[in-house]
């Protein structure tokens, strides 16, 4: 079961942030962090209008993530509110079942604050103690320069950089620099 038990940690303001599993009553929340993350169009992978995932459809996907020992999706929730979340998956071949990508979203009014760190730190610690998973991976725009200084400070390292990976418009690239982490040896 892909899970971790709920931790209550510090933000940076001295308030709490609740870090727990993400659970299927969820799932209109963090469509909604989702989408406000993407009207931005400033770091996200996708544009507003190209995806719209059906309640049902986000309720499997946690689900998948609860029953899966190897995926993990956890939120950071503020006051009852959802306001970031992240998840992992590991490689779904033998070869590279060892490792897996994250993902991170955290709404622009709590960034800064804290929250990612909670999260990072949160798979960080569940990795650790897995039996499985020896690496964490993800990709991050290179102009990100916030989210890569919070991977870096968690030990996430520098591991190639993808030159024009990213198309915003005709004439218009973002570099995607791939960064990773060793929990267990290296």
């Amino acid at each position: 079961m892909g899970s971790v038990d709920e931790r209550q940690l510090k933000r940076k303001d001295g308030g709490l942030v609740c870090v727990r599993t993400a659970w299927a009553n969820d799932a209109a929340s963090i469509l909604a962090i989702i989408s406000a993350v993407r009207a931005e169009q400033e770091f996200s992978l996708s544009e507003p209008d190209e995806m719209h995932t059906l309640i049902e459809e986000e309720v499997r996907w946690i689900e998948t993530h609860v029953e899966d020992p190897c995926k993990l999706a956890i939120v950071a929730e503020i006051e009852g509110r959802i306001v970031g979340m992240l998840t992992f998956e590991n490689g779904h071949r033998r070869r590279i079942a060892h490792t897996g990508e994250l993902g991170m979203t955290i709404v622009k009014e709590w960034r800064e604050n804290g929250i990612g760190t909670a999260l990072l730190a949160t798979l960080v610690q569940w990795a650790a103690m897995h039996d499985k998973i020896e690496k964490l991976s993800l990709k991050v725009h290179a102009t990100n320069v916030r989210a890569r200084a919070l991977y870096r400070k968690l030990g996430f390292e520098q591991e190639g950089y993808f030159r024009n990976d990213l198309r915003y418009g005709s004439g218009w690239y973002v570099d995607t620099v791939f960064m990773s982490k060793f929990v267990k040896g290296d």
